[in-house]
């Protein structure tokens, strides 16, 4: 069928020109099919794809084994190319990079990212995932999700702004001196001293700050009502099980109740998160009804309604339930 076929070309071309960075650039030519730019990103024109190959995977029954090797080098490269430190709180950020240049800056759309590491590492096996890249995985979720979080607490109004740009590690404009993986390797050669490696020992937030203090300027400090960082709290809780994650969801779902609604009970959004006057757009994106909220909601439930290893959440999160195949299915199509 079209519906199968169709798509199905795309994932192939996709696989095929995933190359030795394992990751795709955000533009391409039509009539030739090669890049036309040279930026790397898990933000904006990139974050479907990143986050479809694992759900893509799981929603096949984990019968699309191409699609769970195509996101395990696509993390693990996402990891060492897109992620650093920053100056004084040395805060995890996953950032963009053109060429070989990378920009400081890092989006609220990113921060479904470490969400997308922690339900892989949850819901893989240990035949399907490496102990190293689990490991890899989970510090980078953990650090990553932090920093998500703090971009909110930092706030005077306890809203996420829409991007920062992080100060470069060395305080000058060489962001390499940064970058994790270097940070993490050295941290491992010294016998793993402390215990927490760079990037996870949480330092608190700093509401009321200025830039330097925060470690970061802002890019956009619009608040668009977005969901992926109330998403990644949700998904942190369900797959560590520590409650740390949920509060901190409620906290963000306070600070949305409290700074957002406008007359007669809707929600807006606001042109900026670090001031307390209440300067709002005219404007209320419908995925805030689809996806924060829904998130919100499922984050402060005891029971699980929709648990992990039976549905997949598409980007909009609408629950699909992980599909089955039947025995005559399996044996009529070779399925393994």
């Amino acid at each position: 069928s079209d519906y199968f076929t169709k798509p199905d070309y795309v994932t192939r071309f996709l696989q095929m020109r995933q190359g030795r960075d394992g990751l795709w650039t955000t533009l391409w030519e039509q009539r030739t099919g090669l890049p036309s730019n040279s930026l790397f990103t898990v933000g904006s024109g990139a974050d479907s794809t990143y986050e479809y190959l694992l759900k893509g995977y799981l929603l096949s029954g984990r019968t699309e084994k191409r699609l769970l090797k195509m996101h395990l080098i696509a993390a693990r490269e996402a990891i060492y190319k897109l992620v650093f430190l920053s100056r004084t709180r040395q805060l995890m950020y996953i950032t963009e990079v053109d060429g070989d240049s990378p920009r400081g800056n890092m989006q609220h759309l990113s921060c479904f990212f470490p969400g997308v590491l922690a339900l892989g590492n949850y819901l893989l096996d240990d035949s399907e995932i490496s102990p190293s890249d689990r490991e890899l995985f989970q510090w980078a979720a953990e650090g990553l999700a932090y920093t998500c979080w703090v971009l909110y607490a930092d706030q005077i109004t306890g809203l996420g702004p829409e991007e920062v740009r992080f100060h470069p590690y060395n305080g000058d404009d060489n962001y390499e001196t940064g970058r994790w993986m270097r940070h993490l390797e050295r941290w491992k050669g010294k016998g793993r001293k402390g215990g927490v490696p760079p990037g996870l020992k949480q330092p608190p937030p700093v509401p009321g700050k200025k830039y330097k203090q925060k470690d970061y300027d802002y890019v956009n400090g619009a608040y668009l009502l977005r969901p992926e960082t109330i998403e990644t709290m949700y998904l942190m809780w369900r797959t560590t099980g520590d409650s740390v994650w949920r509060e901190r969801a409620w906290s963000m779902f306070e600070s949305i109740q409290q700074n957002t609604t406008v007359a007669g009970g809707a929600f807006a959004s606001r042109q900026y998160v670090d001031l307390e006057e209440h300067l709002f757009r005219d404007e209320t994106p419908s995925y805030f009804f689809a996806e924060t909220l829904k998130y919100a909601y499922l984050a402060f439930l005891e029971e699980d309604p929709w648990p992990l290893d039976r549905i997949v959440f598409n980007t909009e999160a609408h629950p699909l339930p992980i599909f089955t195949w039947t025995d005559t299915e399996i044996s009529d199509y070779n399925i393994v």
